[in-house]
């Protein structure tokens, strides 16, 4: 029996918030069997060029992708854009202006962090950036400082992961978190379908659930709303924090998709930093494999426009 090809089509290099770069990442991918990765970092297309040369040469297709973050009634969303035409001038200037955005973003957190006792200093934000500043990178900064040490460890109980301190202190509502005035959700969808993206939401399972009384709560106004603006797909397959949640979160989503008219996507979104399940490349640790197929469906839509 011939087995299912995979793919993921969710992940970052360190000219975002990745540690690898992209040749290191698309050799990653060649050595755990994958047979396509999408490279989608935060505002930046940089590392696409590298990527697809050593997927070239190594026999694994790279789709260049981007991610860029939106706000909508104080609530932040990631949009992934595929098979953008990352050698677009105009396109690579806008995503400049996305990126001083960013640093002045990162600027005015450094305050926030001040009102509640957290300590860090944009130098050092900086200094953990090839490129894009990034909330990993923020959180590493502060997690590395020992003036924060104290406040850290009563908080969490001990130093915490990245991804721990993002989801306390970066996200939507969170102590940290700013609003930066970018792209809204109905301008990035336009933007990304003039520079020939096709526009998913990505990991819907984090930003339209909420836990609840040990329950998953959905909030699926959000999607209907980025529907009307244009949306193409969704994040459906994709892991949360453990695979029960996970498979309920991919049944729900996978079904939204289909009453929508919805392209499925799916992904790791793999940084190579706090590994864990549902974390790995490939998603890796779980049962829950992305298919080729999924792909195949991507570029159908792609060519009949």
């Amino acid at each position: 029996m011939e087995m299912v090809k995979t793919v993921d089509l969710h992940t970052h290099t360190y000219y975002s918030d990745g540690v690898l770069s992209p040749a290191q990442l698309v050799k990653k991918a060649k050595d755990i069997g994958l047979v396509a990765i999408a490279i989608a970092d935060h505002d930046t297309v940089s590392g696409i060029k590298e990527g697809l040369e050593e997927g070239q040469r190594l026999g694994i297709e790279v789709i260049p992708g981007i991610e860029v973050s939106c706000f909508e009634e104080n609530h932040e969303f990631h949009l992934l854009g595929y098979f953008v035409d990352w050698q677009n001038s105009t396109f690579k200037k806008m995503l400049l202006e996305l990126q001083e955005r960013r640093v002045e973003r990162a600027k005015r957190t450094i305050n926030e962090f001040e009102k509640i006792g957290l300590k860090v200093s944009f130098e050092d934000i900086r200094a953990l950036a090839k490129e894009v500043v990034v909330k990993p990178h923020i959180a590493q900064a502060v997690i590395k400082n020992p003036q924060n040490r104290e406040i850290l460890e009563k908080t969490f109980g001990r130093l915490p992961s990245v991804d721990k301190f993002i989801q306390k202190y970066l996200c939507s509502d969170a102590p940290g978190f700013v609003e930066d005035g970018g792209w809204g959700i109905e301008e990035a969808i336009k933007i990304l379908h003039r520079f020939g993206g096709i526009v998913s939401l990505a990991h819907p399972c984090w930003d339209l659930v909420e836990e609840k009384d040990g329950s998953l709560v959905f909030e699926d106004g959000f999607l209907e709303k980025m529907v009307g603006f244009g949306l193409d797909g969704i994040e459906a397959l994709s892991f949360r924090d453990s695979e029960e949640n996970s498979k309920r979160c991919q049944e729900h989503f996978l079904n939204l998709g289909k009453k929508y008219d919805l392209l499925i996507t799916g992904g790791s979104d793999y940084h190579g930093f706090d590994e864990n399940t549902g974390r790995e490349l490939g998603l890796e640790m779980t049962p829950l494999k992305i298919s080729e197929n999924w792909l195949k469906l991507m570029k159908e839509r792609v060519r009949s426009g």
